[in-house]
């Protein structure tokens, strides 16, 4: 909740300066298609205003686009059924899934900005890739912050990709023990 707050807050920002570098360049535009027309603010002084709209808006939908993805998202599991929910929300069922698999992807840390400016180095996190007939499901296996999940978490899925009797199941169903055992 405080990252889509402080997202929201830097976004506002972002769009007051959007909107004002946008209200400078509908000035210089002004000069290019009116130079030395002294009736040229008159007729297209409303330039900067939809110039610096734009640019305000642009910035608006990118940060309402982030903010929704902070906040939103999560994942859970019904039964048999994991929901991952980002922008969307997709739903698979790990009883009825043709593969699973295990793949690395590079995160970027979003911790504190350390002395230098950098935000962080990246990351190793495990990604849990299920697909059936319904589409494809990624779960991240550790927080935004590259926080490997609690132990009793990778337990409960492992428990529940046991019953998966697809390609991968096995193996990952091992890792994930594993990894949890690990962690204890």
């Amino acid at each position: 909740m405080v990252r889509g707050a402080f997202i929201a807050l830097y976004g506002t920002a972002a769009a007051v300066a959007a909107g004002f570098i946008g209200f400078m360049v509908g000035l210089v535009g002004i000069g290019i298609v009116a130079p030395g027309d002294p009736d040229g603010i008159e007729r297209w002084g409303f330039l900067p205003f939809v110039v610096a709209g734009g640019f305000a808006a642009l910035v608006m939908i990118f940060t309402a686009l982030l903010t929704t993805i902070a906040v939103r998202t999560d994942a859970w599991l019904e039964g048999t059924r994991l929901t991952v929910r980002g922008l969307g929300e997709r739903t698979i069922d790990i009883a009825s899934a043709r593969s699973v698999a295990l793949h690395q992807t590079n995160r970027r840390l979003r911790g504190a900005v350390s002395r230098a400016g950098a935000i962080g180095p990246d990351q190793r996190v495990t990604v849990l890739v299920v697909t059936a007939g319904s589409g494809t499901v990624r779960l991240p296996l550790a927080s935004r912050e590259a926080i490997p999940l609690p132990a009793e978490q990778l337990q409960v899925l492992a428990n529940v990709l046991s019953v998966a009797r697809c390609s991968g199941g096995a193996e990952v169903v091992a890792w994930l023990r594993a990894a949890a055992a690990r962690a204890r």
